[in-house]
């Protein structure tokens, strides 16, 4: 939010709330707000200016909480001096696992503002997008190299069970369909479903009635010995 040192800072201020203001009326119906960030005025301060007042307005429409839990700006000297960043929202307490904690005490902060955090918990929906499916095709034995099937049908045979007895015949056999089945399909071409988009709906009763007219006039112009010239069946058909 804007500094108080700068021309024209309340107007600019104002302006940045009308802004958060719109955002929160969109989205407040369905959802819970959360805004975070430098607003630049304490709104734990007793005495408000006219900034702060247009801000804790904001806050108290829309029943925002917010937590004071420490000076979150330092001056230019290095000394902590007051709390002007701040958490707004109206998430259930019982989402909430960690209120606002002001991070005073990071080694690698360089900013002289303390970062602030809060825990909530939150519920993300991870849309995947589906795997396309190949649809096996019916195996082409014009187009499959047959040597190059045998042998695969050998090197799997070398993996399967040879000693077959009154007690896996039926297993054998149904391993043995299995491999040649796999073979034939490795080696048959695989195509993609046809996914069409559908069509552009530019038909409307305007287009549709002029065309019935059209072949009217063409029935009744054939159905006269197909007459020329321009004041024909035809014509007179169409102009109707």
């Amino acid at each position: 939010m804007p500094c108080r040192g700068l021309s024209g800072n309340v107007t600019e201020f104002c302006d940045c709330v009308d802004q958060i203001r719109e955002i929160i009326l969109k989205y407040n119906t369905d959802n819970y707000i959360l805004l975070g960030g430098d607003f630049n005025e304490n709104l734990g301060g007793a005495h408000g200016s006219r900034r702060l007042n247009y801000l804790k307005e904001l806050v108290n429409d829309f029943d925002l909480k917010f937590e004071n839990s420490g000076e979150t700006y330092l001056d230019p000297r290095g000394n902590e001096c007051t709390e002007i960043d701040f958490f707004l929202y109206n998430v259930p307490s019982v989402l909430i696992t960690s209120r606002k904690v002001v991070l005073n005490d990071l080694r690698t902060n360089t900013s002289d503002h303390y970062p602030i955090k809060v825990e909530l918990l939150c519920n993300f929906t991870l849309n995947i997008k589906p795997e396309e499916s190949v649809i096996s095709t019916r195996v082409n034995w014009r187009t499959i190299d047959k040597h190059v099937y045998s042998i695969r049908v050998k090197d799997g045979l070398a993996t399967l069970e040879t000693e077959i007895d009154d007690d896996n015949v039926e297993e054998v056999v149904k391993d043995f369909c299995e491999l040649m089945s796999e073979s034939a399909s490795n080696l048959a071409s695989r195509r993609k479903p046809f996914n069409s988009k559908p069509k552009l709906k530019v038909w409307n009763p305007e287009i549709r009635d002029n065309v019935m007219n059209m072949k009217n006039a063409y029935k009744a112009w054939k159905r006269a010995g197909r007459p020329r010239g321009e004041s024909s069946l035809l014509t007179e058909k169409n102009l109707a």
